[in-house]
């Protein structure tokens, strides 16, 4: 099908050299003709990462990539038109280049999709970029996919890059296949990058039907065409940035002389595990000749040094005001009273409370910044609705508290899935699999952090005590050797299942070359088949783990997986 998502990456095959390279750098916050009021149910804001995307993006081109700053061109906010983007292609990008040049085009704003007009698109539907002086209403100023492929094929001999990082797709769910499986709530903390377009009038027709994709590029798409590109400010230092474009750059810095299929890889677990959006990069054509090529296939001059995250211990939460004032101040002092919990004003929370009160009822919703909403049943008083929390903050201090036990720069490479590798959200009843593998021998400390704040020791457990593994190999659980043990002892099949409550947990695998001592952790003991660890346990237990990998003694690497699982009744 042929499709320009307009969230991509757009990447030609590359040379072994290059005669020159030269980029045009687009980023766009603050739009001129946004309605003030949303259209129909749809809220369009303007956004706020899109020049910190630019400048990041500058960066890396300069410090590691070697393109000279005055090769460099850039457009932000006004200078972004419709009209200034199509002669900068054609002056900078086409007349200021030659066959044999590496030519980037980067663009960072909203994106949206109009009706296809020469019968070119499965969907029906043209795939659009969005300049400063777009007209929602009408489309006028609009880059079709179309327009933005004539422009490409002009570049003809050039080695084009186009990073785009926008998106076609306005709906905010999170999905299991085609089946939504939650909706995700407005916050302060992110924006999707879609304007609707209403009252489409066409402006530019192409000549017949040539695909919008030439020949010679490789697309790196940011999310699937039925998904929400976002920016987000659930970044190191709290600014908005794309989340593609973020996920990306952090690849680019963290992985030595990567290939587009580990960029690739990389952003993806970003996407999902740190930034927790419901966004899928994908890569186009996946041929295996094509995605192992180094990225830019150029040697990185000068690394950049990579910031070391300053996270907060708390539980940062902030209220949004419901009820009377006396509801409101009871609810600040019980909240202020719990130890691992800070009241903040600002949106760089954890937890935003949001709620009503109707007939007697306290009617309560968590969030997290990416819009995840727990709905609380209904409450009598602030006392049960603060008892009611207490659960979901405690889940999520302890997630802070993993956050911290985490490598910059490991010396081996530990990978970890729950049963699908691409998945992060299942259906209550779906099996579960826990998967891991490392470059090394190594020894294996696997932990689940249910939704309720409890440690679960998956790895060792009662039928692996020994928790030595092989490098390279696949390990699996629960595995055979695990059912046929569970099957002599109990006289029943051994099945790992998503059960109640629903919602969200983390998984974190910590990978050691010398053993931890795990007795003086506290686990070892194994009644049953994975040892459970609430209550203070749990903090002893990460600031002994802490407390070891910061030693010295130990080389040592760590990956997380977080996952959500949902209700029948959420689906519908």
């Amino acid at each position: 099908m042929k499709k320009i998502i307009l969230a991509i990456l757009l990447i030609v095959f590359p040379l072994s050299s290059f005669a020159a390279k030269r980029a045009l750098v687009v980023g766009i916050n603050d739009y001129k003709y946004l309605p003030p009021e949303p259209v129909g149910s749809e809220k369009i804001s303007d956004l706020k990462g899109s020049i910190n995307d630019v400048k990041a993006i500058k960066e890396i081109l300069i410090k590691r990539y070697g393109f000279p700053p005055e090769a460099i061109k850039v457009l932000i906010e006004k200078k972004a038109t419709k009209k200034n983007i199509i002669r900068a292609f054609n002056e900078w990008l086409i007349n200021g280049s030659k066959e044999g040049d590496l030519v980037l085009f980067y663009f960072s704003g909203h994106g949206s999709k109009v009706p296809d007009q020469n019968g070119d698109e499965d969907d029906g539907y043209d795939e659009v970029l969005c300049p400063y002086d777009i007209v929602p209403d009408g489309g006028n100023n609009t880059i079709l996919d179309d327009q933005l492929g004539d422009i490409l094929r002009q570049l003809k001999g050039r080695y084009v890059v186009a990073i785009i990082d926008a998106c076609d797709s306005g709906g905010m769910v999170r999905s299991i296949g085609k089946s939504t499986v939650s909706a995700l709530e407005q916050t302060p903390c992110v924006r999707p990058k879609f304007i609707p377009i209403n009252n489409y009038r066409p402006q530019y027709f192409p000549r017949g039907v040539l695909p919008d994709k030439p020949k010679n590029c490789l697309f790196l798409t940011a999310s699937k065409e039925d998904q929400i590109a976002w920016e987000t400010n659930k970044t190191n230092n709290g600014e908005f940035f794309g989340a593609f474009t973020y996920a990306f750059i952090d690849g680019l810095k963290k992985l030595e002389r990567p290939t587009y299929e580990q960029v690739l890889s990389h952003a993806d677990k970003v996407i999902k595990d740190k930034l927790n959006l419901p966004q899928e990069p994908q890569i186009s054509p996946n041929k295996r000749d094509i995605i192992v090529q180094l990225v830019f296939n150029t040697e990185p001059e000068r690394p950049i040094p990579i910031a070391k995250p300053q996270l907060s211990r708390n539980v940062l939460v902030k209220i949004e005001s419901f009820g009377t004032l006396g509801d409101m101040q009871k609810l600040k002092r019980k909240l202020e009273n719990i130890p691992y919990v800070d009241l903040v004003e600002n949106d760089l929370f954890d937890k935003l409370i949001r709620g009503k009160v109707k007939e007697g009822r306290y009617k309560i919703r968590l969030l997290n910044r990416i819009g995840d909403v727990i709905t609380l049943l209904p409450k009598k008083n602030i006392d049960e609705v603060v008892k009611a929390m207490i659960p979901h903050l405690e889940y999520t201090y302890m997630v802070k508290q993993l956050a911290h036990i985490s490598h910059p720069n490991p010396p081996f490479k530990v990978e970890l899935w729950v049963t699908d590798k691409k998945r992060r959200d299942f259906r209550v009843g779906e099996t579960v699999t826990f998967g891991f593998k490392s470059e090394r021998d190594c020894y294996i400390l696997l932990i689940n952090l249910d939704q309720e704040g409890n440690f679960h020791i998956i790895f060792p457990n009662k039928y692996y005590r020994n928790n030595f593994v092989r490098a390279n190999n696949v390990y699996q659980i629960p595995d055979q050797r695990m059912r046929e043990a569970y099957l002599r002892e109990r006289r029943a099949y051994f099945e790992l299942l998503f059960g109640e409550p629903a919602g969200e947990e983390t998984v974190k695998v910590i990978a050691t070359s010398r053993p931890l001592n795990l007795k003086e952790m506290g686990i070892g003991e194994f009644e049953e088949t994975f040892q459970k660890i609430s209550g203070n346990e749990r903090a002893i237990l990460v600031n002994a783990v802490k407390a070891a990998l910061s030693s010295g003694q130990f080389q040592w690497s760590e990956d997380t997986v977080v996952i959500r699982s949902y209700r029948e009744t959420e689906q519908e």
